[in-house]
């Protein structure tokens, strides 16, 4: 299991985090969140990247975070943005993440 990556989806609020968290320790593997990591690499938060550069550009990071997951190590829990999965590429990425042992 230490080399599994487990992924939370659910809605916004629904305690994928709480959960996640956890589960990680539970499991003795890291956990992440996906907003969170988001929001560090754009050092901004969540709602103000809705504020000032829209839905859209913020669906994109999601998007691009997914792929630099992709890139890193497996054996962990990733918590999920509330619409992360909506894109189809996104759920493909999906797919590739959790089967993914590296």
């Amino acid at each position: 299991m230490k080399n599994k990556t487990i992924m939370l989806i659910g809605f916004m609020g629904s305690g994928k985090t709480t959960v996640g968290k956890q589960l990680a320790s539970d499991l003795g593997i890291p956990f992440e969140d996906t907003d969170e990591r988001i929001e560090a690499r754009l050092q901004t938060s969540i709602s103000e990247v809705f504020a000032s550069k829209g839905e859209a550009y913020f669906r994109d990071e999601e998007t691009k975070e997914l792929k630099l997951l992709l890139g890193e190590p497996s054996g962990r829990v990733i918590s999920a943005g509330g619409g992360l999965p909506v894109r189809p590429e996104n759920r493909d990425r999906i797919k590739k993440l959790i089967a993914q042992k590296k």
